[in-house]
């Protein structure tokens, strides 16, 4: 699920830390 998250993030333009 991180994928998609990092995903995500990207799209938002937004720098995300996930625990995964």
């Amino acid at each position: 699920m991180v994928e998609m998250i990092k995903y995500k993030a990207k799209e938002y333009g937004i720098k995300v830390e996930v625990v995964d």
